[in-house]
């Protein structure tokens, strides 16, 4: 009986060894700058409300997508370079979307050249911040903004705004 262990023993090790081999991974693809992947001309493919305090209150409403409710696929936007590495101007063309951005032109400009995490959206002293989701890669086309509405009672998120951007 110890025989036929140790035969089944050393066949399995045979194919377990036979059958292992050393697989090859392609690197991960470097993203490009960040920067220079946000300028150019853009619409939105996506657009995603989420009420900040709904976990807290265990709602079953917590996401809503508003896509399809107003006609945000029409809102253009176009960034271009500037003068410096973090700024640059942009126009906006909402169509019939709803007014995303308070103004249709103007400057924008971002907190750190190499990871931006914050745009601002600036027309003379009035300025419009909003947080950079994601940006341009190899891998993603598209870039997220996100918007947080906050309660001026209690001076805490309620209300969140994510729009997502494809190229045009």
């Amino acid at each position: 009986m110890n025989t036929i262990k140790i035969f089944f023993l050393i066949a399995f090790c045979t194919l377990v060894s036979i059958r292992c081999k050393r697989e090859e991974f392609t690197s991960v693809p470097v993203s490009a700058d960040p920067l220079a992947s946000l300028l150019g001309s853009w619409t939105i493919k996506n657009v995603t409300q989420k009420d900040e305090g709904a976990e807290i209150k265990n709602s079953p409403y917590v996401t809503m997508n508003l896509t399809s409710l107003f006609p945000y696929t029409q809102y253009k936007l176009t960034l271009t370079g500037g003068t410096t590495a973090t700024t640059g101007t942009y126009t906006a063309v909402p169509g019939s979307a709803p007014q995303i951005i308070r103004f249709n032109t103007g400057t924008w400009q971002v907190d750190d050249p190499k990871n931006p995490k914050k745009i601002t959206f600036i027309n003379g002293t009035d300025k419009m911040e909003m947080q950079i989701g994601s940006y341009p890669t190899s891998l993603n086309k598209g870039f997220k903004l996100k918007q947080t509405k906050i309660d001026v009672v209690t001076n805490k998120p309620a209300v969140s705004y994510e729009y997502e951007f494809v190229k045009q």
